[in-house]
């Protein structure tokens, strides 16, 4: 009876703690951009805002991208595992930037492995084969990000900021949830090539 007593109570102290120790664990997994967030083939990235004059000391200022036509971008996504436990990195989302957004740009793939084309407005992918991230490790995930020659309708001087990292999706101990990006970003401005789908 003693015995059987015990275990029952192992069993509920192991079901209540291994919930709590992969929360914290996914918790600590962190998703940022450092001072290079964007770089380019086509253009060397802004800054916004641009003008001091216009720069209240309230905005963060962070790297900025004309969309032209031929735009060829990558955003740098850096993922630390902060935790004492192995975690896996499943999939990754960039908010505006799906097929669906009319924001002058899309989300082609990360490191090759392509977004859905489906007319979303974000931009959501499932890795294929999840990424394992040990205690203390740091990866980088690459975003390639082109013209959105179909909608894009972003007038001239117009501007959307994203004020975070993309958001990853962790796995640990059999628990996944979304972790929310860390505060940076960037900018889209807007051209005369982004305004032709406004109508």
């Amino acid at each position: 009876m003693v015995v059987g007593v015990v275990a029952l109570a192992i069993g509920i102290a192991a079901a209540i703690t291994v919930p709590t120790v992969s929360a914290t664990a996914r918790g600590q997994v962190l998703a940022y951009q450092d001072a290079r967030p964007v770089t380019c083939q086509d253009q060397e990235p802004g800054y916004f805002p641009e003008d001091e004059i216009d720069f209240t000391g309230d905005e963060t200022i962070v790297r900025s991208v004309q969309l032209t036509p031929g735009l060829n971008c990558e955003l740098r996504v850096l993922v630390s595992n902060t935790s004492s436990l192995p975690v896996e990195i499943t999939g990754l989302s960039v908010p505006g930037l799906g097929w669906g957004s009319a924001n002058g740009a899309v989300a082609v793939d990360v490191d090759g492995e392509e977004f859905s084309k489906i007319e979303a407005y974000d931009a959501n992918l499932r890795f294929t084969h999840a990424y394992p991230l040990a205690p203390d490790e740091t990866t980088v995930f690459r975003v390639h990000l082109a013209f959105n020659d179909v909608g894009a309708c972003m007038g001239e001087g117009n501007t959307v900021t994203h004020h975070t990292a993309p958001d990853i999706s962790v796995a640990a101990l059999g628990a996944e949830s979304v972790q929310e990006g860390q505060p940076g970003g960037f900018a889209l401005v807007g051209t005369v090539d982004s305004s032709v789908g406004c109508g």
